[in-house]
């Protein structure tokens, strides 16, 4: 098994046990807003094996979203999306949102 499916593994267990129905894959753009996606928990697992495909707009937006063009994604790259993996132990359960 690797670090990635074990990682998965875990934060299944941890919802699980926890009763969390929706899982927040976020991260900090450049400006540091939060950015991301929701799923239910109930996806996660089948979600996370190939990884979420998610805007890597997110790092090229200004703070008002306007988007500036980089190397890696611009009008010739199409703004591809990026992919996004599980990391390590960086399961967090949020108790202050009703789970």
């Amino acid at each position: 098994m690797t670090d990635r499916e074990a990682a998965v593994r875990r934060a299944a267990e941890l919802m699980d046990e926890q009763g969390v129905h929706t899982v927040e894959a976020i991260f900090p753009d450049t400006w540091g807003i939060l950015r991301g996606k929701r799923l239910p928990a109930s996806q996660f697992a089948k979600k996370t094996e190939s990884g979420l495909n998610i805007a890597n707009a997110a790092f090229i937006w200004d703070p008002l979203c306007g988007i500036f063009e980089v190397e890696f994604a611009n009008a010739v790259t199409g703004y591809p999306d990026m992919v996004a993996v599980p990391v390590g132990n960086q399961n967090v359960v949020n108790f202050w949102d009703g789970r």
